[in-house]
């Protein structure tokens, strides 16, 4: 809703972009009193990333340039000039300041990843050091930064294009919108969260065995609840599980694993009973669900033939989480069978304390020897 004399004008058919200035906010009405500062903006990408803090259900325009107005309009009566707000406290306002869209492409291996962004560093000539410039993303979380090599496979291209939006303002750069479409492309769809039980009936159940290394504390767990409020649970229930450590003993794993994965297929991530990636490889005649555990000893190879490969192979990877969340990762190794064409295999990595010898090469040869 708008306070301009509906019925007595019509706006062209075209596209078309103002720029406005908020000047007043009214809590009761939920209305927004604005000023229009460019009626012809071509600059309206620049605040695709933009959000309002509260409800919005109106606006109000304290002054229309009747010149400018005109020009969006296909039609107006003998009235509408008359009619128009004119608040003439307005006529004087300054200008914004002109921002510029600069184009930063990045190499995937340069991103660095945290939880809801990605960063990078980039020289600029208004600055003699680096400047470190951030993308938000919801579905970031730190554990992807190693496996980097997918986001190339999905995207097609070792790198990703970042606009920026800087302008000067007395003598200093201000950088505004910093967006990525191409980063938007790693999303919901080619992330999958495999989930066995629920997260509140799992840590009822085994709060006291886990509280220490899989779940947060209750206490924790309220703290942080009201600061990601606007997050779904699947995103919540990731976010909450963190990576403690800078470095991880299987990271040559993990970045091998995302860059042999089959290019059609999502990569699917753990939540319980610890935190992994599960990448999908297709072989001539078996599909192998690889799954590879942050900072531990084992890869865990599920396969079965290609010719049974359908949605329904993740419902019963499900089930086999939901055993191994109920009974711990031993117990599942010692006592699984075969079952409905599904076989399970177990590639230990050693450790790689001794310089000498090439663990990640045996591992990798004894992974290959499976996929069949």
């Amino acid at each position: 809703m708008t306070n301009l004399p509906i019925g007595h004008f019509q706006l062209s058919g075209r596209t078309m972009y103002w720029e406005l200035i908020m000047k007043g906010y009214d809590n009761e009405l939920a209305r927004l009193d604005v000023v229009v500062v460019d009626y012809d903006s071509k600059k309206w990408e620049i605040w695709q990333s933009q959000s309002p803090k509260k409800k919005v259900v109106a606006l109000q325009l304290l002054h229309i340039d009747w010149s400018k107005f005109e020009n969006c309009l296909s039609y107006y009566d003998g009235q509408a000039k008359e009619l128009m707000p004119n608040n003439t406290d307005y006529l004087d306002i300054k200008p914004l300041p002109k921002p510029v869209t600069l184009i930063h492409k990045v190499a995937v291996r340069n991103l660095r990843i945290g939880t809801g962004h990605i960063k990078y560093s980039k020289k600029v000539k208004w600055s003699a050091t680096p400047i470190e410039f951030t993308v938000k993303h919801a579905d970031m979380i730190p554990q992807l930064e190693y496996v980097k090599p997918y986001f190339a496979k999905i995207l097609g291209k070792r790198t990703i294009d970042v606009h920026v939006t800087v302008w000067k303002e007395e003598g200093q750069m201000i950088i505004g919108a910093v967006h990525s479409s191409d980063m938007m492309k790693i999303n919901r769809e080619s992330l999958y969260v495999i989930k066995g039980f629920q997260i509140d009936k799992f840590k009822k159940l085994q709060k006291s065995k886990f509280k220490d290394s899989i779940l947060l504390t209750e206490e924790v767990m309220e703290s942080v609840e009201s600061d990601f409020g606007n997050i779904d649970s699947i995103e919540k229930e990731i976010l909450f599980h963190l990576l403690k450590k800078d470095d991880v003993r299987n990271r040559l794993q993990l970045q091998y694993l995302s860059e042999v994965m089959d290019d059609n297929q999502r990569l699917m991530l753990t939540i319980e009973p610890q935190f992994g990636f599960i990448f999908t490889i297709i072989g001539d005649e078996m599909v192998h669900m690889i799954w590879e555990l942050i900072d531990t000893h084992a890869t865990y190879v599920w396969s079965f033939a290609s010719d049974r490969w359908d949605s329904s192979i993740i419902k019963k990877l499900e089930a086999e989480f939901n055993i191994i969340t109920k009974h711990g990762r031993s117990h599942y190794r010692n006592f699984f069978e075969s079952k409905d064409g599904l076989f399970l295999n177990i590639v230990n990595h050693k450790n790689n304390q001794n310089p000498m010898v090439d663990h990640f090469g045996e591992w990798r040869l004894s992974l290959e020897r499976l996929l069949i």
